[in-house]
């Protein structure tokens, strides 16, 4: 669900405060993962719990890296790569009312375009 912007906004709009999203990254999309993990935290003014697996599954490295963000996008809290590493941060939820205002995320929405997300396209 990380790279679906969709899934977060949508819970942010019915009223989320902080967006959970297990991973199961591997290989080489480490460079990406940081940064969908912020991202995901300023769409929504929220904040962004991305926690994924570490150590080896077969062939395939999973490189942990768990990370929290805050609503503006700034990493808090960040794990290594060793399995059972425990991330943890102590967060203030006004913080998302405060940045949901300062950045105007939710007031100039235009929900009249968006139709088209929600409809099947053939690529």
């Amino acid at each position: 669900d990380r790279r679906f912007p969709e899934t977060a906004r949508i819970l942010a709009l019915n009223g989320a405060e902080i967006y959970f999203n297990p991973v199961a990254a591997g290989g080489y999309v480490k460079e990406t993962y940081e940064m969908i993990a912020r991202m995901r935290a300023i769409d929504n003014a929220m904040f962004s719990v991305f926690v994924n697996r570490a150590g080896y599954e077969g062939n395939t490295y999973f490189f942990g890296d768990s990370i929290i963000c805050d609503p503006w996008g700034k990493i808090i809290a960040s794990a290594g790569e060793k399995e059972k590493e425990i991330v943890s941060a102590i967060i203030n939820l006004e913080d998302v009312d405060k940045a949901r205002i300062e950045s105007g995320v939710f007031r100039d929405l235009r929900p009249d375009i968006y139709h088209r997300i929600t409809e099947p396209t053939i690529f």
